[in-house]
């Protein structure tokens, strides 16, 4: 079996066990992690929202890293110094209907420089699972913000010889309380399915994503498109989402 790492076993300890404040709690929850204001600001909005400790988009303290994100990066450093190709699968809860497969940019609306790759994934997970249900695009196409910490990660330890692709599933929430509308006079019903075999029939409707994640990485040599082929998806990504840009 492989040794998991101790900054990734730490973190989570911390979110099964619950020894994060409420504020962070509530953070890690709704904004995927933009516990701090790292330096990786919104070119694409006219202005940034900074707000009280309070507030679900508090940005925090400049250069403050939270326990949790430090743990995060230990453990992506750690990663991508030794895998040649990494995805990495942010799971949380968001707004709407529609689950979304979102990955980088945030911070702006222009193309990361993997978006062949991107490309070649989605062509790859539809080619697999034509009846899926996910919606596969970057952040940017509905909303631009500051300090988005995967744009960090990617931009940080993405971009070299080894590569990682940051992905997000943004599960739509509003689908649990359309079930059940009495959760929302409950702050963690908003954002959550709370009955239980709903919480398992959530968790099992995206094993075949998180499978298909996993070979795809283990087979990353077999689907990494060439020179050609990066041509041609890259502008099938234009074509696809950066059309306005």
């Amino acid at each position: 079996m492989q040794k998991r790492l101790p900054e990734l076993v730490e973190l989570e300890r911390l979110l099964n066990f619950g020894q994060l404040d409420s504020v962070s709690y509530r953070k890690l929850d709704i904004l995927q992690y933009k516990e701090i204001a790292v330096p990786v600001y919104a070119i694409d909005i006219g202005r940034a929202v900074k707000g009280k400790p309070h507030l679900p988009w508090y940005r925090g303290k400049v250069g403050l890293f939270a326990r949790e994100n430090q743990l995060l990066e230990k453990g992506l450093e750690r990663i991508t110094q030794v895998s040649p190709f990494t995805i990495a699968i942010d799971c949380h809860s968001g707004l709407g209907l529609v689950d979304r497969i979102w990955f980088p940019y945030a911070y702006r609306r222009g193309p990361m420089k993997d978006v062949a790759q991107m490309v070649a994934l989605k062509l790859l997970w539809e080619s697999s699972y034509p009846n899926h249900r996910y919606i596969f695009e970057p952040q940017s196409n509905h909303y631009c913000t500051n300090s988005d910490l995967w744009d960090y990660f990617y931009k940080k330890y993405g971009r070299g010889r080894n590569r990682l692709l940051p992905l997000t599933l943004e599960m739509g929430s509003w689908s649990w309380v359309k079930k059940r509308p009495l959760q929302l006079f409950q702050f963690e019903g908003m954002f959550n399915p709370m009955v239980p075999h709903r919480l398992q029939r959530t968790l099992r409707r995206h094993l075949p994503l998180m499978d298909f994640l996993c070979h795809a990485t283990q087979s990353y040599q077999n689907r990494y498109p060439d020179e050609r082929e990066q041509s041609s998806l890259k502008q099938m990504a234009h074509s696809l989402w950066h059309q306005r840009d």
